[in-house]
């Protein structure tokens, strides 16, 4: 279910800091487990390696039972320089939804996962500077014996995901370049931000609101599942052709953050991910196959707490991403485009001036306001005159200058 998910957050987040020597090291592991009859584990995991490659692995069949009543995440880094990470690192968290004591097979859960075929897929970061182009092939699901951690080997359906290492280690620096990390207090955390959205077929569900969900004691699926419903809406576009239900998009506004333990990644720039998968439409007979998927989900988030409720949302998010599996399947070949749209780009024409939009915006930023052209040169101070509505803070406006800049210019902007 977790697929495509699991490989953003990986890759995003632990990629840039990956060394060149070592070769199928493990940098980044995300397992789910959830437990069968006599609490028999059964879980679904993800393992990026230093080289970039991945594996996906998932129970075989017979041994796909869990229950609905409890699940444990796990997460490791290892050596991650972009989240100041050296060591281990690890976190894990025993979830306990209490959706009933039903069990239910995971493939008939994930039968797109399950059934994968292979496909690949062709990828482009781009910011205003700079395009980098780097491409993966995902392998058909086969059976493998794999490793566990505690040194136990088991067979597997597996997915291996692959690169060529060196174009990805070059290119993964423009990823990088726009996550910040720092450290704060412990607490684990995801921050979506007011005016993301995600859009899939014919429907758009957008964050109205900022929602941060913490891993506190009191964490419960039922309280989440409401503060879902009440930061976002959902809304139909009956009139989108068909290619365009085939076009997923993904969008997160800068400051969106994750963090585990005390070590915080957050976006510095605004970013697109906009995966097109319409040659689906040349192997699949289903029209708009990703449609009513959202506002499905969002019906459930507002249910009461009983069991049936709960479950069903977790059945329909697990639906949503591997409907997502099942049309890169069908398409054989996805183009994925990371589009950074930092809120100031620097000094694009290395004249030792940033550009003028730029100090426009910054001064947007900190007054709050529309204000007039830009006047004489920035280095010497320009003027603008208003009235602070909104200010940005001092610590914001310096990360967007030092984002932006490298720390190698100076700018001066006066009130």
């Amino acid at each position: 279910m977790k697929l495509v998910k699991s490989l953003f957050v990986a890759t995003m987040f632990a990629a840039g800091a990956f060394s060149a020597a070592a070769q199928n090291v493990e940098k980044f592991y995300l397992g789910v487990t959830g437990y069968g009859q006599n609490e028999k584990p059964a879980t679904v995991d993800m393992t990026v390696y230093d080289n970039f490659n991945f594996l996906v692995s998932m129970p075989v069949e017979g041994e796909d039972w869990v229950g609905l009543n409890k699940a444990t995440i796990d997460m490791r880094m290892t050596n991650v320089g972009t989240l100041g990470v050296s060591g281990t690192h690890t976190y894990s968290k025993l979830v306990e939804p209490m959706m009933g004591s039903t069990l239910v097979r995971l493939q008939d859960w994930l039968p797109n996962s399950y059934g994968f075929e292979g496909a690949s897929a062709s990828i482009t970061l781009t910011d205003s500077k700079e395009t980098d182009k780097f491409g993966y092939t995902f392998s058909p699901v086969t059976q493998k014996e794999v490793t566990l951690s505690n040194g136990t080997k088991v067979t597997k359906n597996v997915i291996v995901g692959k690169t060529k290492e060196s174009q990805a280690r070059a290119d993964w620096h423009l990823l990088t370049k726009y996550v910040r990390t720092y450290s704060q207090d412990a607490n684990t955390q995801l921050l979506l931000k007011k005016g993301g959205y995600i859009k899939m077929g014919n429907e758009t569900m957008t964050f109205t609101k900022d929602a941060p969900f913490f891993d506190t004691p009191d964490w419960t699926l039922h309280t989440t599942r409401l503060d879902l419903y009440e930061a976002t809406e959902v809304t139909t576009d009956a009139s989108m052709s068909v290619e365009d239900t085939y076009v997923m998009t993904i969008y997160m506004p800068m400051g969106t953050k994750l963090q585990v333990g005390g070590r915080v990644a957050e976006l510095m720039a605004n970013t697109t991910i906009t995966v097109d998968a319409t040659n689906a439409l040349i192997f699949s007979e289903n029209e708009g196959p990703l449609n009513a998927h959202l506002s499905d989900l969002h019906a459930y988030m507002r249910g009461d707490n009983a069991d049936w409720n709960k479950r069903d949302f977790v059945q329909n998010l697990i639906g949503l991403f591997d409907s997502v599996v099942g049309i890169v399947d069908d398409a054989e070949n996805v183009d994925i485009t990371v589009n950074f749209a930092p809120l100031i780009n620097g000094d694009m024409d290395h004249d030792g001036d940033i550009e003028a939009d730029d100090v426009k915006t910054l001064a947007d930023m900190i007054l709050g306001k529309a204000v007039p052209e830009v006047i004489g040169k920035t280095t010497n101070g320009d003027l603008y005159e208003g009235e602070v509505v909104n200010p940005l803070s001092i610590g914001d406006l310096c990360r967007q200058i030092d984002t932006a800049l490298g720390n190698r210019e100076k700018v001066y902007i006066t009130k």
